[in-house]
């Protein structure tokens, strides 16, 4: 699929909305949208409080660019955008496995603007990363969200997930090693 091909085939305008692979040039909106999901939730890989910090919750169209081109051979990013706006984002990955043949897909992160929620916008998301995740041959969708992250817990049982494990984290002592 080319950076710029329409996830939806092009067809996915209800309401005005429209996702698609993110490209370079994306940099920018990806920028803002992920600065407002660290704020949020705070940064993932980090423990709290240090997750919390906002000069770590601030991503750069920079830093947003060199991490789209470091992830692009593992993860994709796909935007969601209304009349020509971004709205909201998120990442899939695809996963090979020993359990079985075919992969699994793994949902990152997902953001959506709270001026654009209630709006199918992050529905949009999800169908898009699912028809990707089908496309590879995944047999499932796994998402991981925070425990006290109610409101995206009850999205995705309405999307039609359920919680199904639990899951555990290590932190490891970076010292003063950039998290760019």
């Amino acid at each position: 699929m080319s950076p710029t091909e329409k996830v939806d085939g092009g067809r996915g305008a209800t309401n005005g909305i429209s996702t698609r692979t993110a490209a370079a040039n994306d940099a920018a909106p990806i920028a803002m949208l992920l600065t407002e999901l660290n704020e949020t939730v705070g940064v993932n890989g980090l423990p709290a409080p240090e997750c919390y910090a906002p000069e770590q919750a601030r991503v750069s169209p920079e830093q947003a660019r060199r991490r789209m081109e470091r992830m692009q051979s593992v993860e994709t990013v796909l935007i969601a955008e209304v009349d020509g706006a971004a709205a909201g984002f998120t990442a899939l990955r695809i996963v090979p496995y020993l359990d079985q043949d075919a992969p699994y897909a793994e949902i990152t992160q997902m953001h959506v603007r709270p001026e654009f929620r209630r709006q199918r916008v992050g529905a949009a998301l999800i169908e898009a990363a699912e028809a990707m995740a089908k496309a590879a041959g995944a047999t499932c969708v796994h998402i991981i969200t925070g425990n006290n992250n109610v409101t995206a817990q009850d999205f995705y049982v309405a999307v039609g997930y359920e919680q199904v494990c639990f899951e555990f984290e290590k932190f490891f002592e970076m010292g003063d090693a950039p998290h760019a």
